[in-house]
């Protein structure tokens, strides 16, 4: 059954312990990695009356249910398309609080997902990211590299992949 006859059948009145055998069954199928856009936290924010910013914060939230998630269901890999070159274009200080939240994110985020073997790596032109983003970047990479060495394990059982800076040409391109 995949996920689509799942829901379907779901959504129809029935025993919860039948519901239930559907759902684990289900989980049996899921992928190995899933990739999701981060779009529309203005779009979200505008239809609320509420700050572009507040939009993006509340990706960010969304983003964390979402790699808690997929961690307690098994999902080898989560990538999120967190910032596109595109997204240059936007107003100066929209960049700066999208900067400042994946900062904030991955100092607040880094420990847990730890705890929850999860790796975070960030792939894209990381080069052109402003300073500060760099720096804690590198951190995060010398974390994990000091976990693994001390635990002496190849790779942790899941990764957040943070694509940055990108865009799909680029990413077909080097790949």
């Amino acid at each position: 059954m995949d996920l689509r006859q799942f829901w379907a059948k779901f959504n129809r009145n029935k025993a919860a312990e039948e519901t239930e055998a559907d759902l684990l069954g289900a989980l049996n199928n899921l992928p190995r990695h899933v990739a999701i856009i981060m779009d529309g936290n203005g779009r979200w924010a505008r239809k609320r009356g509420l700050p572009r910013s507040l939009g993006h914060r509340a990706g960010v939230e969304a983003l964390r249910t979402t790699v808690k998630t997929c961690s307690n269901l098994g999902l080898e890999v989560l990538t999120v398309y967190a910032f596109s070159t595109e997204n240059w274009k936007r107003p100066r200080d929209e960049v700066n609080i999208l900067m400042d939240l994946l900062i904030e994110y991955l100092q607040r985020e880094t420990d847990d997902l730890h705890r929850n073997n999860v790796r975070i790596r960030a792939i894209g032109c990381l080069s052109e990211l402003p300073r500060a983003a760099q720096a804690e970047l590198a951190k995060v990479r010398a974390f994990w590299a000091e976990k693994l060495e001390v635990i002496q394990v190849s790779t942790p059982d899941k990764s957040l992949d943070i694509l940055l800076n990108s865009w799909l040409q680029y990413q077909v391109i080097s790949c």
